[in-house]
């Protein structure tokens, strides 16, 4: 309810009988209670309407917020009875008194280093949504559960296609949910309940083993916490097929072939170690020796060696990579896959035996903002030594006594 005054209340239809009775009764009131928001599947859902100018409860005149208050505290679980005026004409409607500590969570949940509870009446209010089978909260979206776009406010719908309403249907489903699995996730903001999110989530029980519910103790005056289910192992990986993409139409074949050497290398962090802000990077790595499965790559991307790194092969084989080597002064590293799990036609990168010199020609191969392959044919404007910018927020390691290779094609700004 708001307090709105009288000839706000007239605008809406209260008639002038109950005013001047109203107005008898407080004759110092300027104003009278309107509802303002109706949660959808409440209890007072298609009984009250936003706009109802309160009259009556329980057959005694009341304008204000305290006696309102008072007579809902003292029939809780019971019910009341409400006069309202709805454009002009008198309404009774009858209303089940809820209480509030039932819908307001005393418990919370954190899984793959993410936390969740069921809805609050408070958020549920603000955004007008409903209370019933609405989603389980997440209240802090890390870890596996890191959504893009915004760090609160999810409602996690269903996970691994079985729909998650509450907290412990998602528990539940969680339980079953094996380590390192790659499953389906659908969510909604609170924000924007009419668009449904969908996103593949890499699970992780292994840095959060625990699957853990707090809940609050009124007695104690602290958090009880419990273990809820131990992490499911991961699946066994099987061997996968798969092809490189065939740029048809390309002018030059042999360039465009070197796409086989190429793999995708998303790294996820569960601590920020060494200054490095990201908690999760992408980027690509060149195969140098296809046989054993190492792939060489920019510190960027996979900046120490407690990470989780996946390596992605021809745009549908997903693999765990493995830090095997760090270069202390070059800005490299070089992860290991399982070759045995790739029956797809990777090629060992064949490497030049003289550095490139400038104004040569030469052709240009990248991946785009879209992580498609480009290629132009261009030459060599610049060599010159990479110079990192030293940062006082973030003290962290550099490259030094690297060659920049400057391009003549615009392509290469759009290149990470």
């Amino acid at each position: 309810w708001v307090l709105k005054a009288f000839d706000e209340c007239r605008r809406l239809g209260l008639d002038a009988e109950w005013e001047s009775k109203v107005r008898a009764a407080f004759p110092k009131e300027t104003g009278m209670l309107v509802a303002e928001v109706v949660l959808p599947k409440g209890p007072g859902d298609e009984k009250l309407e936003e706009g109802d100018v309160l009259v009556q409860v329980n057959g005694e005149l009341l304008t204000q917020f305290v006696r309102l208050d008072d007579v809902l505290d003292s029939s809780v679980g019971g019910k009341v009875k409400l006069l309202l005026q709805r454009g002009g004409e008198d309404v009774t409607v009858e209303l089940d008194v809820g209480d509030l500590h039932a819908i307001t969570p005393d418990r919370f949940v954190s899984v793959a280093g993410a936390a969740f509870h069921d809805l609050s009446y408070q958020q549920a209010r603000l955004y007008a949504v409903t209370l019933k089978d609405a989603g389980v909260y997440c209240c802090e979206a890390a870890g596996s559960f890191r959504f893009e776009g915004s760090s609160s406010g999810w409602l996690v719908q269903s996970v691994d296609n079985k729909p998650t309403p509450d907290l412990d249907t998602f528990v539940d489903v969680m339980k079953s949910v094996p380590d390192r699995s790659r499953v389906v996730v659908t969510y909604k903001h609170l924000r924007d309940m009419h668009t449904l999110n969908t996103s593949i989530m890499l699970v992780d029980r292994h840095w959060h083993k625990h699957m853990r519910q707090a809940v609050r103790n009124d007695v104690t005056g602290v958090w009880d916490f419990t273990d809820l289910s131990e992490p499911v192992p991961p699946t066994t990986p099987v061997p996968r097929k798969a092809n490189f993409v065939q740029m048809a139409g390309a002018q030059h074949p042999q360039a465009v072939d070197i796409i086989r050497s190429f793999v995708r290398i998303s790294a996820s962090m569960p601590l920020k170690l060494d200054g490095f802000p990201k908690s999760r990077k992408i980027g690509f790595g060149l195969v140098i020796d296809a046989e054993k499965g190492l792939v060489v790559v920019s510190r960027a991307i996979v900046p120490y060696e407690m990470c989780d790194i996946s390596v992605t092969i021809a745009d549908s084989i997903i693999v765990d990579g493995k830090v095997v080597f760090m270069h202390p002064l070059q800005n490299y590293a070089v992860v290991r896959y399982d070759p045995s799990l790739v029956q797809a036609p990777v090629k060992s990168a064949k490497l030049a035996d003289r550095p490139i010199k400038q104004g040569e020609q030469t052709i240009f191969f990248g991946f785009n903002q879209n992580l498609r392959p480009v290629v132009a044919k261009t030459a060599v404007t610049d060599i010159t030594t990479v110079a990192i910018p030293a940062s006082a927020s973030t003290p962290r390691y550099r490259a030094v006594n690297l060659d920049a290779i400057t391009v003549d094609t615009s392509l290469s700004g759009q290149c990470g």
